[in-house]
């Protein structure tokens, strides 16, 4: 009966040096693909550049989005004088992102923007001046997207009306049920949609006024995954200067409450757009045209950078 014991002991004990030396030789690679890319491990007191010199270069970037394990980031690139969008991928391999590569659908033949990959990556959303049928000519964006199959993205889908009308619409996001937010203009001043989604069909869009007159533009509307609260840009509203961005939270009766801006700690005196929010929920991600990668710029438009900062340094 001892020795039975004595016996169970050293098999314990076996057991326990195999796992740890298993635990040891477990690949680095392995060890950092269990923490999302993104991740930055020290306090963000205020905005990084996200992926310096391979994601964030000399040339715009702008409107990012991730795929729901983090490890793909989808973003827009132009070329100077951005006459030229495409949306690209780069993939954290190696323990580095990945030189980023145009989709196929995005080959620069048409302006595609604003890319977002739905919550359980089936789709990426994205606007678009193709035109419906080949041949045919477009000045305004239209919503699309593609859906991911197992040989890759489909083809892109145009789901015309509702969501698509006369005029532009751009720069989609879509909360973990399905109800998609976006910026559709009227006469050039742009304003929030909201559209509900049951069975694969969208209702007609309803306006998110957000008590704001009807004269202050408002877009890129970025919604919580369980629509607890709304950021969004505007260069209408007071602020730190050019295009701030702003968020607005739900209240229990469903209303919008009050707007603020997200402060110095985010905005800047040059452009803040495009927001976007980590798959995790623990970042935001948005650009600015602020000095970056590339100095202060003297003359013309600044090329812009990726940014992302702790959303609870913003958002209790």
């Amino acid at each position: 009966m001892n020795q039975n014991r004595v016996l169970h002991f050293y098999t314990l004990i076996y057991t326990f040096l195999v796992l740890m030396v298993v635990a040891c030789n477990t690949p680095e690679k392995e060890m950092v693909q269990k923490t999302p890319p993104y991740v930055v491990l020290q306090p963000l007191d205020k905005p990084e550049l996200f992926g310096e010199g391979i994601i964030s270069t000399p040339l715009p970037e702008f409107a990012t989005s991730f795929s729901p394990q983090g490890d793909t980031v989808y973003f827009n690139i132009a070329n100077e004088d951005r006459s030229i969008l495409k949306i690209v991928k780069s993939t954290f391999t190696n323990g580095r992102w990945s030189e980023p590569e145009h989709l196929p659908f995005s080959d620069g033949t048409y302006r595609d923007v604003d890319p977002f990959v739905t919550h359980d990556g089936s789709r990426l959303y994205f606007s678009s001046n193709r035109p419906v049928r080949k041949g045919e000519s477009k000045d305004d964006f239209d919503t699309w997207y593609v859906e991911l199959r197992a040989e890759g993205w489909s083809e892109p889908i145009n789901p015309g009306t509702p969501l698509n009308g006369e005029g532009s619409e751009i720069f989609v996001s879509t909360t973990k049920s399905g109800t998609i937010y976006f910026t559709a203009f009227d006469e050039g001043v742009g304003h929030i949609y909201r559209a509900l989604e049951s069975d694969g069909t969208y209702h007609i869009p309803e306006r998110i006024t957000l008590g704001l007159q009807d004269s202050i533009s408002v877009g890129n509307p970025m919604v919580a995954p369980d629509e607890s609260f709304l950021i969004f840009s505007s260069t209408m509203l007071p602020g730190e200067g050019g295009s701030d961005l702003f968020v607005s939270t739900r209240t229990e009766k469903g209303n919008w409450g009050e707007i603020k801006n997200l402060g110095s700690i985010v905005n800047s005196s040059y452009a803040d757009f495009a927001p976007a929010i980590s798959p995790d929920g623990q970042y935001l991600f948005f650009t600015s045209e602020r000095p970056g990668v590339v100095g202060a710029v003297l003359e013309g438009r600044p090329p812009g950078d990726l940014y992302q900062v702790l959303i609870s340094k913003i958002i209790p």
